[in-house]
C-alpha cells in the first residue's frame, strides 16, 4: 500500500513539474513580447529632414568611393598593360 502511494505521488509530481515547466515558458514568452512592445514605444524615429540627410550623406560617400575605385582600376589596368 505504501508503494501504491509513493508510484502516485511520483506520477503527479512529473505532470506538476511538466505544468510548472509549461507555465515558465509561458510566463516567459510573454514577458518577452511585453519588453519588446515597452521598448518599441520608448523608440524615437527620426524626422524626415534627418533622414533626407542622413541619406544624402550616405549617397555622396558611396559616389565618391565609386570613383575613387574606378580611377584606382584604371590604373592598375594601365600598370598591366606596360608590365606585360
Amino acid at each position: 500500500m505504501a508503494k501504491e502511494k509513493v508510484e502516485t505521488k511520483n506520477k503527479s509530481s512529473f505532470w506538476s513539474k511538466v505544468g510548472n515547466f509549461f507555465k515558465k515558458v509561458g510566463f516567459a514568452i510573454a514577458g518577452f513580447f511585453v519588453r519588446t512592445y515597452q521598448d518599441l514605444s520608448r523608440v524615437r524615429f527620426p524626422g524626415k529632414k534627418a533622414i533626407v540627410s542622413a541619406t544624402c550623406i550616405v549617397l555622396s560617400f558611396v559616389f565618391l568611393f565609386g570613383v575613387y575605385i574606378i580611377i584606382d582600376d584604371f590604373i592598375i589596368a594601365q600598370i598591366f598593360k606596360v608590365i606585360y
